[in-house]
């Protein structure tokens, strides 16, 4: 949302295919996003104890050090890149192939060649594509907006997430996309919408001002009732669901900046991130 909230939102195109017009705008992304200072890739790259992992997965997960984690929806990979420093064995999943690339390159000036791993695929096709297990399957912050269908994505994770290991989600709770920048009530979003929303936005969450060129994407609202039914329904247990008033981005006009990307409510009236820690038992849904 930018410091007007001018999207353009109108209903879904049926000549346009949601994904891959959401492709196209990712592709897009991540050529811009390593140029901006919200990422700041240089100093990633020049700073090796630099790390862009939030308190949300620092303080639920803990050392990893020694384990195999997978990033789900990774973009540029500076939270993937951010886990192998901590020393986890890492990799990567995207579906743009510019992120992927650019994620590699990021690695490789960074010294993490032999830490870390990308691999471009959709979400979906991740345990087909990489064939193997992991002790934590990680996703974060700004991840299942982008997903039409959360069962499956929670399927995937799982399958993805040996026996005893953990599934993480740390996104944007799903109560802020009722709100406008003012923080006046939408009036076309409700917490309980199924069908998709299409938008125009010009620049990007790093940076309004950027010159973009796919403008349009499609979003999906999913509530934490839908989010925890799916991690239930695909074999996980649920351990914690715990909410937050602190959030990486400026959400909403008021809010006060507490530190490099954080941003809060004065008073913390809402919850503005969530996050989900679950444990995979080794039965995975069908």
């Amino acid at each position: 949302m930018t410091d007007s909230d001018d999207r353009d939102r109108d209903d879904p195109d049926p000549d346009e295919d949601p994904i891959e017009t959401n492709r196209a705008k990712w592709e897009e992304y991540a050529e811009i996003h390593p140029e901006t200072e919200y990422y700041d890739v240089p100093g990633f790259v020049a700073d090796d104890s630099r790390s862009t992992l939030q308190p949300p997965e620092r303080e639920l997960l803990g050392d990893l050090s020694g384990r195999s984690l997978v990033h789900l929806q990774c973009h540029i990979g500076l939270d993937t890149l951010s886990w192998a420093r901590a020393g986890a064995s890492v990799v990567g999943v995207d579906f743009a192939t510019t992120a992927i690339e650019t994620a590699r390159e990021i690695r490789d000036e960074a010294g993490l060649t032999d830490d870390a791993e990308f691999v471009r695929c959709d979400v979906f096709d991740a345990p087909e594509t990489l064939d193997r297990e992991f002790d934590v399957v990680f996703a974060s912050y700004g991840v299942l907006c982008w997903i039409p269908d959360v069962d499956r994505w929670a399927e995937a994770a799982a399958s993805l997430c040996r026996p005893g290991g953990t599934v993480f989600l740390a996104d944007f709770h799903p109560i802020l996309d009722v709100f406008e920048w003012d923080l006046t009530l939408r009036d076309d979003r409700s917490y309980f919408r199924e069908e998709s929303i299409r938008y125009e936005e010009e620049g990007t969450y790093a940076d309004w001002d950027a010159s973009v060129e796919n403008a349009a994407a499609y979003e999906w609202q999913h509530g934490l009732g839908e989010i925890v039914t799916a991690f239930a329904r695909a074999g996980l247990r649920v351990d914690t669901l715990r909410e937050y008033p602190i959030a990486n981005f400026r959400a909403f006009d008021s809010m006060i900046e507490c530190g490099k990307n954080r941003y809060r409510i004065d008073g913390d009236p809402l919850p503005l991130v969530y996050a989900l820690a679950a444990t995979a038992d080794g039965v995975h849904a069908p």
